[in-house]
């Protein structure tokens, strides 16, 4: 590994921190809006350094500092109209920097991850910050120290990602029974179905992870099921009937997501430009309940403008177009992707490796092509 490879990690690592500690009960910093920036003048520090040593800058790095340049523009423009969406900065200055040559950065990532986890839940254990907790499903949630017990289930099903990643070439299949009582005790104390229901899919993906990863998919076809997963979760609320049984039952499954996502439409719409859209809905507006759009497609594109979100799109084709995947790994990003749909933590790398293109994609021809 390269000093600047050792650089870049670093820097990735204390973002991932200052990430999964915002997402805990700790009362201090953690929370704050400087907190978002130390990972964006972080990332930018590592293009300095790159082309200080290298002089030149990373592959794909033009297309994506291009998009953060004009969304800085539309940040000036409509400064204090709308919330930043951090993640979609960290998206756009990491993905280039980090590539599938960089061998010891998945080691660090999952270290860094069980670290910050193992610390929460020991503050939480310990009584030094608070346990959410919830009656759910017939039995009671806990958070042990983040923010809400999906919340923790989230946190879990980042490292079950790296996992997948970073064993996948273990021959035995004991890890995979490993990660069946992992999930088992993280559902029992979470209750959250979204965890479950990822995991549950990233496990059987894990289990044919060989024959998977000796292919490599089609680039019109990945395109597809990825634009397809994007505007999916993007639109599928806008066309909510009440009275329709397979509506229905989808709201019935993720918890009047569905329903809420088309009072959102009705209220806030879609527009070019970036507006003002709270994620909690106004007291009395809804019932107390239910109060989250918890969809990071819909919710992107109500708060960032359809300018913003469309663009974003031609940026996610571009980069997965010029690339190739392993089914494998081409799996794992669309589970990513799905998981989006249902839960709003944005766009983070520092939570979803999946969503490191680059660093998921082939590094040699030696697979056979599908």
């Amino acid at each position: 590994m390269t000093r600047i490879e050792k650089v870049i990690n670093f820097f990735f690592y204390i973002s991932v921190i200052l990430y999964m500690f915002s997402l805990s009960n700790i009362p201090f910093f953690f929370h704050t809006e400087y907190r978002n920036i130390i990972p964006v003048v972080l990332g930018l520090l590592a293009y300095l350094i790159y082309y200080y040593k290298l002089r030149k800058l990373p592959i794909d790095s033009i297309s994506s500092l291009l998009l953060v340049m004009i969304y800085i523009v539309f940040i000036v423009l409509f400064w204090k109209r709308f919330d930043i969406d951090w993640s979609l900065l960290s998206m756009l200055i990491y993905l280039p920097l980090i590539s599938p040559e960089n061998k010891s950065f998945l080691r660090g990532l999952l270290s860094v991850k069980l670290f910050v986890l193992i610390v929460v839940i020991a503050l939480s254990i310990l009584g030094l910050i608070n346990d959410t907790s919830y009656v759910k499903l017939g039995g009671i949630s806990h958070s042990l120290g983040f923010f809400h017990p999906n919340t923790l289930g989230s946190v879990i099903l980042s490292t079950f990602f790296d996992c997948f990643i970073l064993f996948k070439n273990l021959r035995k299949q004991y890890f995979a029974f490993f990660l069946l009582v992992v999930l088992y005790v993280g559902y029992r104390l979470t209750f959250s179905r979204t965890f479950i229901l990822m995991a549950g899919l990233g496990i059987l993906i894990y289990l044919f992870r060989k024959r998977l990863s000796q292919r490599v998919i089609n680039k019109f076809v990945f395109l597809v099921s990825a634009v397809g997963v994007y505007l999916f979760g993007t639109l599928y609320s806008m066309f909510y009937n009440p009275s329709n049984a397979l509506y229905m039952q989808i709201d019935l499954l993720l918890t009047n997501r569905v329903r809420l996502g088309k009072l959102y439409i009705e209220r806030y719409g879609f527009t070019p430009f970036p507006k003002s859209t709270p994620n909690i809905i106004p007291q009395g507006w809804w019932s107390a309940d239910q109060l989250f759009n918890d969809n990071t497609f819909l919710k992107f594109a109500l708060t960032q403008g359809v300018i913003i979100a469309g663009l974003f799109l031609l940026y996610i084709l571009y980069i997965l177009g010029s690339k190739e995947y392993r089914l494998y790994n081409a799996l794992l990003i669309l589970l990513a992707f799905l998981f989006l749909v249902i839960e709003a933590q944005g766009f983070y790398v520092f939570l979803l490796t999946p969503l490191l293109f680059k660093f998921m994609a082939v590094e040699d021809n030696s697979v056979k092509r599908i």
